[in-house]
């Protein structure tokens, strides 16, 4: 993990919580008295600090990160540090300070072949306590790590979430796929299944919005870039400059590739087709909360079986959504606007 990118001149104010996020929207679940910190940055002052106390030792090398990363609880005094599972951050601070409590979530959905990685890069790391989406990844992460499990559900999805429009403007949203570093085989698979999907909305006369990647700003995508890709591709779609999860409340069907918003839509229950095509490249890419055959999942693109998922799911309606068998393995849960994490900052 590389700590330190970006120098910063900020200083951290003394709170209760201190949030680890490295997208810098500065999300705060709901909580009061929250500081930030971005494990991108370097924060200069505590950096100073750090290295007046050591520049003498000898092993200083080792011993300026953890010195600086002290520096900041100092100054912040948090009695909860809260942070994602990917970046490592929160095992520095916990490494730091034992006797802060320290609330784990997780950031995204693991495929079978990670688990392995996941493994070695949590060997002899500690938190007190871990969010997860669901039983699956606590039978996964409880293998190599100590601490207490809270099924949760995406803590940023349970946030964002909007409750949805029930006059549905957007008949079929899409899910960019777009990345600076998309390999060609998964490019062509996503202009293959984009000219497919706006034929199909062509002949049934309905709209078809792309909710672009670089709407995000931690995903550092250039939005001229991304709609050159789109626009190169000849369709008929829309685009407003609005967050996914707003799009998503005013859309009749959501459609992605192997997006983690897919399967948080899913958890709150609005209807989503996932074109897990990856698979198509390498089979260790299988999304692993379905089942093999399934209403809302296609594996390997066919024209034909994408217009049949296409036609039964733009048609049903609410109720029938509900009951349709999705041939889904592993329940995530959905905790609207985190309730049981609000439990157990109250308990800590």
């Amino acid at each position: 993990m590389k700590l330190f990118k970006i120098l910063s001149l900020e200083v951290l104010n003394k709170n209760k919580f201190l949030i680890i996020d490295e997208t810098d929207q500065k999300i705060n679940f709901g909580l009061n008295e929250v500081e930030f910190i971005n494990p991108r940055k370097i924060y200069l002052l505590y950096l100073i600090k750090a290295f007046l106390k050591i520049h003498k030792t000898y092993l200083f090398k080792k011993k300026i990160k953890i010195t600086y990363l002290k520096e900041i609880i100092k100054s912040v005094n948090p009695d909860l540090i809260i942070g994602n599972n990917i970046n490592g951050l929160i095992f520095k601070f916990k490494e730091c300070d034992f006797s802060i409590k320290t609330i784990m979530y997780q950031h995204s959905y693991i495929y079978d072949h990670e688990i392995e990685n996941f493994k070695k890069n949590y060997k002899n790391k500690h938190v007190d306590y871990f969010c997860v989406f669901d039983d699956r990844h606590r039978n996964i992460f409880k293998d190599f790590i100590s601490c207490e499990f809270l099924l949760t559900g995406s803590l940023t999805y349970n946030h964002n979430h909007i409750k949805p429009n029930p006059n549905k403007e957007i008949d079929i949203l899409y899910i960019s796929e777009f990345r600076n570093n998309n390999s060609a085989k998964k490019v062509e698979l996503e202009k293959k299944a984009l000219i497919s999907i706006d034929k199909y909305c062509k002949k049934k006369n309905l709209t078809l919005y792309i909710a672009f990647n670089s709407n995000r700003v931690d995903k550092q995508i250039n939005s001229k870039d991304e709609a050159l890709f789109y626009d190169g591709l000849k369709i008929n779609y829309f685009f407003k400059k609005e967050s996914s999860v707003l799009l998503a409340s005013k859309s009749n069907l959501v459609i992605c590739f192997s997006s983690n918003f897919g399967i948080e839509l899913l958890a709150s229950k609005s209807k989503v087709l996932f074109l897990n095509y990856m698979y198509q490249i390498n089979s260790k890419f299988n999304n692993p909360y379905f089942y093999i055959t399934s209403n809302i999942v296609q594996r390997i693109f066919d024209e034909k079986i994408l217009y049949d998922k296409l036609n039964l799911l733009t048609k049903i309606n609410e109720e029938e959504w509900k009951t349709l068998d999705k041939g889904i393995k592993y329940k995530v849960v959905f905790d609207y606007k985190n309730t049981i994490l609000f439990n157990l900052v109250n308990r800590s």
